[in-house]
């Protein structure tokens, strides 16, 4: 009696696949045959490489803050990566009967490739502490090389400051900022580093804090105020430049004396 019911459950199972709209073998994001499609949590289906592009545009720019993946369809959230997620072999098997899988399959073959390449594997017993600390000590070795060229130039034109907005950068000197300022501030004399969330910049000294493009005068009066009484005095003149100055020929411009042309001028006058 089991046996009987069971065979009448797959043939009825096996009529309502027959009728299957093709529409229902489409991923719902590149409205393509599914090939190798995997479910989310919530239940909705997607094909792998699909999945595997929204994962990517879902990272994090905070550092220390863990990836939350949503599900492109409910927006349902989990901590799964792509490749943690289960495959939907009936899927694949209905799939495979649609009209354009092999063609789909051919073109998905060599970026199924490139995503086995980046998975990583993780020993049973690895040391994360151990781990941690060796990753971190090699980044900042390497970020210090460049940073210190990089800050040396700007010492050399002048800058009492350095700005980094390169986000993927700043992620990793916001990584290693113990380490990095330990070394620049213990060697080089480095005043400041400061990381934020879009740029990092690094103060060569206090005064840095003060830096701006917008100069302006505390002092100054508006002459067109009629309120205003203040008598406004001549500017001292300008210090005077020595003849040997090669700059005597640029700058020292002087006015010559009302009422006084070059012609009429002592220095021009002769002595009868």
């Amino acid at each position: 009696m089991t046996e009987t019911k069971s065979e009448k459950d797959i043939d009825e199972l096996v009529a309502r696949t027959t009728k299957i709209d093709l529409s229902d073998l489409l991923c719902p994001i590149c409205a393509d045959v599914f090939v190798i499609p995997r479910t989310y949590d919530c239940g909705h289906t997607v094909c792998e490489t699909c999945m595997y592009e929204m994962d990517i545009r879902q990272l994090s720019d905070d550092t220390h803050v863990a990836v939350i993946y949503k599900c492109p369809v409910c927006r349902d959230p989990t901590l799964k990566s792509w490749n943690n997620r289960p495959l939907n072999f009936l899927l694949e098997q209905l799939a495979s009967k649609h009209p354009d899988y092999e063609k789909r399959k051919r073109e998905v073959t060599e970026m199924i490739h490139h995503r086995k390449s980046q998975l990583i594997y993780i020993p049973d017993t690895v040391d994360l502490a151990k781990t941690s600390y060796d990753s971190r000590i090699n980044l900042a070795l390497d970020l210090y090389e460049i940073l210190l060229e990089k800050l040396y130039i700007a010492a050399k034109d002048g800058k009492n400051h350095l700005i980094i907005k390169e986000k993927a950068i700043v992620s990793n000197i916001e990584k290693v900022g113990d380490i990095l300022s330990y070394q620049l501030f213990k060697k080089h004399n480095v005043y400041r580093i400061l990381t934020t969330r879009g740029e990092c910049t690094i103060y060569l000294t206090r005064d840095a804090f003060n830096w701006r493009r917008n100069h302006e005068n505390r002092s100054w009066v508006d002459p067109t105020d009629p309120t205003n009484h203040q008598s406004f005095e001549a500017p001292p003149p300008p210090p005077p430049v020595e003849t040997h100055s090669p700059l005597i020929h640029r700058r020292n411009f002087r006015r010559n004396p009302v009422g006084l042309s070059p012609r009429n001028s002592p220095r021009n006058t002769t002595t009868n």
